[in-house]
């Protein structure tokens, strides 16, 4: 199957970070499909944290999908941005398009 992954906090962004890594990992071995992932509300703030970049980036390399982060979100919150580049910064209209090619998307809160 054919997942996008939104990263809407609605507590600790941090935590849901966590809890997305390991369920993308989880999609992975289970031979599913990440067309991307994307961040946004308080996971946002992965924009100014490079360490935590890096995760994400070790399983982007195992399959090419999207690191996308809202730009919306990076400008009302006012974060110092420091981006790998695998990373991008986009509009909502991306997660539209990204959700019309995926079998399902799945948010974690």
């Amino acid at each position: 199957m054919k997942f996008n992954l939104l990263i809407n906090p609605s507590h600790t962004w941090k935590s849901s970070h966590h809890h997305a890594l390991s369920l993308a990992q989880s999609m992975l071995l289970n031979g599913d499909e990440i067309l991307s992932v994307f961040f946004y509300g308080e996971s946002s703030q992965i924009a100014a944290y490079s360490d935590l970049q890096l995760e994400w980036i070790q399983l982007h390399r195992q399959q090419q999908f999207e690191l996308l982060i809202c730009r919306t979100m990076i400008e009302s919150q006012q974060i110092k941005v420091q981006l790998q580049p695998e990373f991008k910064i986009v509009g909502m209209s991306q997660l539209a398009l990204d959700m019309e090619r995926s079998d399902k998307v799945v948010e974690i809160v």
